[in-house]
Protein backbone atom coordinates (compact mmCIF):
# COMPACT_ATOMS: atom_id res chain seq x y z
CA UNK A 1 0.00 0.00 0.00
CA UNK A 2 2.71 2.61 0.72
CA UNK A 3 4.46 2.03 -2.47
CA UNK A 4 1.27 2.49 -4.50
CA UNK A 5 0.61 5.57 -2.39
CA UNK A 6 4.20 6.91 -3.04
CA UNK A 7 3.53 6.40 -6.94
CA UNK A 8 0.73 8.81 -6.59
CA UNK A 9 3.19 11.54 -5.66
CA UNK A 10 1.00 12.76 -2.96
CA UNK A 11 2.24 16.79 -1.96
CA UNK A 12 4.36 16.43 1.13
CA UNK A 13 5.89 13.39 0.91
CA UNK A 14 9.41 13.19 1.34
CA UNK A 15 10.60 9.79 1.24
CA UNK A 16 9.36 6.11 1.24
CA UNK A 17 10.85 3.49 3.79
CA UNK A 18 9.75 -0.02 3.46
CA UNK A 19 10.60 -2.25 6.28
CA UNK A 20 10.95 -6.10 5.92
CA UNK A 21 8.36 -6.08 2.63
CA UNK A 22 8.16 -6.91 -0.65
CA UNK A 23 7.29 -6.17 -4.11
CA UNK A 24 6.50 -9.07 -6.29
CA UNK A 25 6.56 -12.25 -3.77
CA UNK A 26 8.52 -15.52 -6.13
CA UNK A 27 6.04 -16.89 -8.12
CA UNK A 28 6.75 -20.62 -7.03
CA UNK A 29 6.60 -19.40 -3.37
CA UNK A 30 3.61 -17.45 -3.98
CA UNK A 31 2.15 -20.26 -5.19
CA UNK A 32 2.34 -22.23 -2.37
CA UNK A 33 1.37 -19.62 0.44
CA UNK A 34 -1.84 -19.38 -2.14
CA UNK A 35 -2.46 -23.12 -1.45
CA UNK A 36 -1.80 -22.33 2.07
CA UNK A 37 -4.04 -19.15 2.46
CA UNK A 38 -6.87 -20.86 3.25
CA UNK A 39 -9.35 -20.23 5.63
CA UNK A 40 -9.39 -23.93 7.09
CA UNK A 41 -5.52 -23.59 7.16
CA UNK A 42 -5.16 -20.28 8.81
CA UNK A 43 -7.70 -20.79 11.12
CA UNK A 44 -5.65 -22.29 13.78
CA UNK A 45 -2.80 -20.02 15.15
CA UNK A 46 0.74 -20.82 14.65
CA UNK A 47 2.52 -23.02 16.86
CA UNK A 48 5.28 -21.14 18.91
CA UNK A 49 8.15 -23.18 17.37
CA UNK A 50 6.77 -21.84 13.97
CA UNK A 51 6.68 -18.63 14.80
CA UNK A 52 10.19 -18.56 16.12
CA UNK A 53 11.63 -20.46 13.45
CA UNK A 54 10.11 -17.77 10.52
CA UNK A 55 9.07 -14.64 12.48
CA UNK A 56 10.34 -13.57 15.44
CA UNK A 57 14.07 -15.47 15.85
CA UNK A 58 15.03 -18.47 18.19
CA UNK A 59 15.71 -16.33 21.32
CA UNK A 60 12.75 -14.08 21.47
CA UNK A 61 11.34 -13.52 24.44
CA UNK A 62 8.36 -15.88 24.99
CA UNK A 63 6.07 -12.59 25.56
CA UNK A 64 6.41 -11.93 21.99
CA UNK A 65 5.87 -14.72 20.68
CA UNK A 66 2.58 -14.78 22.93
CA UNK A 67 1.95 -11.36 21.30
CA UNK A 68 2.24 -12.79 17.92
CA UNK A 69 0.09 -15.74 18.35
CA UNK A 70 -2.62 -13.18 20.16
CA UNK A 71 -2.14 -10.93 17.05
CA UNK A 72 -2.75 -13.44 14.87
CA UNK A 73 -5.70 -14.82 17.05
CA UNK A 74 -7.86 -11.70 16.90
CA UNK A 75 -7.94 -11.63 12.73
CA UNK A 76 -11.33 -13.68 11.26
CA UNK A 77 -9.58 -16.69 9.62
CA UNK A 78 -11.68 -15.39 6.25
CA UNK A 79 -9.74 -12.42 6.76
CA UNK A 80 -6.39 -13.96 7.40
CA UNK A 81 -6.73 -15.61 4.26
CA UNK A 82 -7.87 -13.05 2.33
CA UNK A 83 -4.92 -10.50 2.98
CA UNK A 84 -2.57 -13.25 2.71
CA UNK A 85 -3.63 -14.14 -0.76
CA UNK A 86 -3.91 -10.27 -1.59
CA UNK A 87 -0.11 -9.72 -0.52
CA UNK A 88 0.86 -13.16 -2.70
CA UNK A 89 -0.72 -11.41 -5.52
CA UNK A 90 0.77 -8.07 -5.56
CA UNK A 91 3.34 -6.69 -7.83
CA UNK A 92 4.52 -3.13 -7.61
CA UNK A 93 7.52 -3.10 -9.12
CA UNK A 94 6.44 -0.77 -11.35
CA UNK A 95 5.32 1.43 -8.94
CA UNK A 96 8.38 1.89 -6.96
CA UNK A 97 10.32 2.52 -10.31
CA UNK A 98 7.78 5.28 -10.85
CA UNK A 99 8.39 6.96 -7.12
CA UNK A 100 10.66 10.08 -6.83
CA UNK A 101 11.12 10.01 -3.49
CA UNK A 102 14.28 8.69 -1.17
CA UNK A 103 13.70 5.44 -1.15
CA UNK A 104 15.22 3.11 2.31
CA UNK A 105 15.01 -0.62 2.69
CA UNK A 106 15.52 -2.08 6.56
CA UNK A 107 15.31 -5.81 6.26
CA UNK A 108 16.45 -8.67 8.99
CA UNK A 109 19.66 -10.68 7.62
CA UNK A 110 17.71 -13.94 9.06
CA UNK A 111 14.25 -13.19 7.77
CA UNK A 112 12.93 -16.07 6.84
CA UNK A 113 9.65 -14.67 4.94
CA UNK A 114 10.90 -11.46 2.98
CA UNK A 115 14.80 -12.64 2.76
CA UNK A 116 17.58 -10.73 0.72
CA UNK A 117 15.75 -11.18 -2.19
CA UNK A 118 13.33 -8.80 -1.21
CA UNK A 119 16.12 -5.98 -0.67
CA UNK A 120 17.40 -6.91 -4.29
CA UNK A 121 14.04 -6.26 -6.03
CA UNK A 122 14.04 -2.79 -4.26
CA UNK A 123 17.35 -2.07 -5.55
CA UNK A 124 16.42 -3.37 -9.27
CA UNK A 125 12.83 -0.87 -9.33
CA UNK A 126 15.26 1.88 -8.02
CA UNK A 127 19.02 1.75 -8.16
CA UNK A 128 19.54 4.55 -5.65
CA UNK A 129 17.30 2.70 -2.91
CA UNK A 130 19.37 3.03 0.66
CA UNK A 131 19.36 -0.99 1.91
CA UNK A 132 20.05 -1.73 5.50
CA UNK A 133 19.81 -5.34 6.62
CA UNK A 134 20.04 -5.66 10.54
CA UNK A 135 20.94 -8.72 12.57
CA UNK A 136 17.45 -10.01 12.78
CA UNK A 137 14.34 -12.37 11.85
CA UNK A 138 10.94 -11.00 10.30
CA UNK A 139 9.82 -8.53 12.82
CA UNK A 140 13.05 -6.24 12.74
CA UNK A 141 11.03 -3.79 14.40
CA UNK A 142 10.53 -5.77 16.99
CA UNK A 143 13.50 -7.12 17.65
CA UNK A 144 16.07 -4.14 16.98
CA UNK A 145 13.87 -1.74 18.06
CA UNK A 146 16.75 0.94 18.89
CA UNK A 147 18.67 0.21 15.92
CA UNK A 148 15.78 0.21 13.34
CA UNK A 149 14.62 3.73 15.13
CA UNK A 150 18.34 4.53 13.87
CA UNK A 151 18.11 4.08 11.03
CA UNK A 152 14.54 5.53 10.30
CA UNK A 153 15.71 8.36 12.03
CA UNK A 154 18.72 9.04 9.81
CA UNK A 155 16.59 8.45 6.59
CA UNK A 156 13.98 10.95 7.86
CA UNK A 157 16.65 13.44 9.02
CA UNK A 158 18.27 13.32 5.36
Amino acid sequence: MAVRLAARRPAGLAGLALVATFLRYPPVAALLGRALARRSVVRVPPPAALLRLAVVGSEAPAALVDEVRGAIRRVSPDVMARRLRAVLAADVRAELAGTRVPVLYLGGARDRIVGRWAAAQVKAARPDAEVVMLDAPHLVLQRRARQAAGVLSAFAAG
